[in-house]
C-alpha cells in the first residue's frame, strides 16, 4: 500500500515539474497541503467509554488547479486519537490513507464550490482490546476555497467518512469531519 502510494506521488511529481517546464502557466501543480479537523465520531460504544477528542490533522497533496480542471486527484494521510476512561493508558489510533478526487462545481470569483469523493484504507491500532487491523472505507463531502495569492488557498470540507472493521465493539468508525485548511 505505501509503495502505491509513493510511486504514484512519484509520478505526479514529475508530470507537473514537465508540464510547468513547457509553459508559462502550468497545466498540472503538484499542490501540498495541511489540515486540522473535528471529527464528530457515531459509535455508541466509543463515545460512552472513550475520552473523544475530536481534534485530529492531516497533510495531503493535490495535483492541479480548479481553474484548470475538472477532477483534481488528491491523496491525503490524517490522524486521530482516543483515550480511554478507565485506563489513561490505552488509546485509539485511526491512520487514515485516503485518495479520491475534487470535483469543483461552481466558480464565482476567487471562491471554488467543490465536492470531494474518495476511498480510505484504515490502520487501527487499540492494545487492550487487541486490535491491529486495516479496514477500508470512503469519503464524500462538500466545501469551498477561496484563493488567497499566487495558487495558494484556504478551504473548509464537510465530509463524512465510512469507516468499518470487523471486530464488534469498535466495528463502526463512521464519522463527520470539519476540516480547516491551506494549500500551497
Amino acid at each position: 500500500m505505501k509503495k502505491g502510494f509513493l510511486l504514484v506521488f512519484i509520478v505526479f511529481l514529475g508530470y507537473s515539474g514537465l508540464s510547468q517546464d513547457l509553459s508559462s502557466y502550468a497545466n498540472f501543480l503538484l499542490r501540498p497541503y495541511f489540515e486540522n479537523g473535528v471529527s464528530l465520531v457515531r459509535n455508541d460504544f466509543m463515545k460512552q467509554n472513550y475520552e473523544i477528542q475530536p481534534i485530529d490533522w492531516g497533510i495531503g497533496l493535490q495535483f492541479g488547479l480548479p481553474e484548470l480542471q475538472r477532477l483534481i486527484p488528491y491523496a491525503q494521510y490524517t490522524n486521530s486519537e482516543y483515550k480511554l476512561e478507565q485506563k489513561g493508558s490505552n488509546t485509539i489510533s485511526n491512520n487514515q490513507f485516503s485518495g479520491g478526487v475534487i470535483i469543483p462545481l461552481k466558480t464565482q470569483g476567487d471562491f471554488v464550490f467543490k465536492s470531494k469523493v474518495g476511498y480510505n484504507y484504515s490502520k487501527i491500532k487499540e492494545s487492550s482490546n487487541d486490535i491491529n487491523s486495516g479496514s477500508h472505507g470512503f469519503k464524500l463531502g462538500i466545501g469551498f476555497e477561496k484563493k488567497l495569492f499566487m495558487n495558494s488557498r484556504v478551504y473548509t470540507d464537510l465530509v463524512y467518512n465510512y469507516q468499518k472493521t470487523r471486530n464488534n465493539e469498535f466495528k463502526d468508525f463512521d464519522s463527520v469531519r470539519l476540516s480547516i485548511g491551506f494549500i500551497l
